[in-house]
């Protein structure tokens, strides 16, 4: 016998619905044991869902968040247009924060210091990918994440590397 399950909504309340099994025409010696434990409508909890279509999906944006964005869009532009000065407000806005991240990527203060210059210098050069209402931070951080992983798998590499340099090429007398 094959069983189905179907929605059936208790007339005791719309808000709550139950699942109930049915085989063939109402057989329930084919139900399993915990369905009639289920069939008491005191017994089963009940479960209220509520959707507002007025509530946005994400919350939206701090003022100080949209604030420090509109200031960070009006320092790119300036820095596209060939402003040293917005850059170098960009720089010193951010450099403690990139150190810190570098450094936890690294592992050493002066990898971290190179890290960060070679981030810097990157975001510059692509400054015109930078998506302008956006932070300038989070777009940072994450070219300094990804070079600093690009850094310690190299070091990975090299040291799992064979040393060839100042090997002789003469036969080993092991040989």
């Amino acid at each position: 016998s094959r069983t189905m399950y179907s929605l059936d909504s208790s007339p005791s309340s719309s808000v709550r619905s139950r699942w109930t099994a049915l085989a063939g025409a109402g057989d329930k010696s084919a139900m399993p044991q915990a369905a009639p434990r289920w069939a008491e409508s005191r017994a089963r909890p009940s479960v209220t869902l509520s959707v507002s279509a007025g509530v946005p999906a994400e919350p939206s944006p701090s003022a100080a968040r949209v604030a420090a964005a509109e200031r960070d869009g009006a320092l790119i532009e300036r820095a596209r247009a060939g402003d040293a000065t917005a850059f170098d407000t960009l720089v010193r806005t951010y450099m403690e924060q990139a150190f810190r991240v570098a450094y936890r990527v690294v592992g050493h203060r002066e990898d971290a210091e190179d890290l960060v210059q070679e981030a810097f210098l990157a975001a510059y050069q692509y400054l015109d990918s930078f998506e302008v209402g956006r932070l300038f931070g989070p777009w940072l951080m994450r070219i300094v994440v990804n070079r600093g992983a690009n850094l310690r798998r190299s070091r990975a590499r090299r040291s799992t590397e064979p040393e060839t340099e100042g090997v002789s090429e003469a036969p080993s007398a092991l040989e």
